[in-house]
């Protein structure tokens, strides 16, 4: 019974925030509006400066923010389009109510990940072609570098969705008066990435890159490993925690 209705909920859930057709229009045109502006300025600037690849991958920073994000916001909708009556009185305990969104948000970040890295990847390989330093040597070891990033950001995401659902249940809340303590820790995790755009954009950095472009050793494959259970743990206490606040201690 649970296990069908956690996937009829993760499906609902994914379904209910795709985008509208009207807004995958305005998504399309602003998306080709950026693209023109980029070429434009990187066909302006790149007659002064040589194009880093490698600068593609900041974006790896928004994920896992976007992660807690994600998750904060499945469960404030609720509340603010004011569906949490019918969300709470549906004949599912509390736990698979927010199981379902922690995976439906899991999946999300997937799917955002994965066109990221798409699109970086593409945009890594014309830009090597429009400098005219493209090379099968070059694209595997970006490649390996923009895999590896990616995995080692992604090991954060599932803690971080597992803390959203624990903030935003509680939000709604006697213990509401904690949720600034929630956002101070949010704000301050920059700081502890805040090390990797200083390695990037430092000469010193060199070692770490040419390490990072290197075949991925199976000391590291186990090491992401234990970091993503690591992750899933972390976030699986904050999840359980959110049931028992929303069992116990959630103001409907």
């Amino acid at each position: 019974m649970n296990r069908n209705a956690l996937s009829y909920l993760i499906k609902h859930e994914l379904m209910r925030r795709r985008p509208t057709r009207m807004c995958r229009k305005w998504i399309s045109i602003y998306a080709a509006i950026v693209a023109i502006i980029l070429i434009g300025a990187y066909a302006f600037l790149h007659v002064q400066i040589t194009f880093k690849p490698e600068v593609l991958l900041f974006i790896i920073y928004v994920f896992p923010y976007f992660a807690f994000m994600q998750a904060y916001m499945m469960v404030s909708r609720e509340f603010k389009d004011g569906t949490h009556g019918w969300w709470l009185t549906l004949p599912y305990s509390r736990g698979v109510l927010l199981r379902s969104k922690y995976v439906a948000a899991l999946i999300r970040i997937v799917q955002y990940g994965l066109l990221a890295f798409a699109a970086t990847w593409a945009i890594s390989v014309l830009s090597q072609m429009v400098q005219g330093n493209l090379s099968a040597d070059s694209i595997f070891q970006f490649t390996t570098l923009e895999f590896k990033a990616y995995l080692a950001m992604f090991t954060l995401v599932p803690f971080m969705i597992g803390f959203g659902l624990f903030g935003s249940i509680l939000r709604g809340t006697q213990w509401k008066p904690l949720l600034p303590l929630v956002w101070v820790i949010y704000g301050l995790s920059a700081n502890a990435m805040s090390w990797i755009p200083a390695v990037v954009l430092n000469d010193d950095g060199h070692s770490f890159f040419t390490f990072m472009q290197m075949p991925i050793t199976q000391a590291e494959g186990l090491m992401f490993v234990a970091f993503l259970a690591l992750s899933f743990l972390a976030g699986g206490v904050f999840l359980w925690a959110a049931v028992k606040l929303m069992n116990r201690q959630l103001i409907q």
